[in-house]
């Protein structure tokens, strides 16, 4: 079986969870599914995915965080 494409698989992922996620919880889910940073980056530009930077505070930390955005 061949494996999914990230571009494949980010689209899949906001679909699911929501146009607009934390960076930190798509990089995570990424890595789990064996993608690479530099294979997330590609896909994100592929689909022309937006950066909200410092768009909402995390409530963990209280730090701002950024998000990214399906167009």
């Amino acid at each position: 079986m061949e494996k999914m494409s990230c571009t494949k698989w980010l689209c899949d992922f906001l679909e699911k969870t929501g146009r607009l996620q934390p960076r930190r919880t798509i990089r995570a889910e990424a890595l789990k599914a064996g993608f690479g940073q530099n294979e997330l980056k590609a896909a994100r530009k592929n689909l022309g995915i937006i950066l909200e930077p410092k768009f909402m505070v995390n409530e963990a930390t209280g730090e701002l965080e950024d998000y990214w955005r399906a167009p």
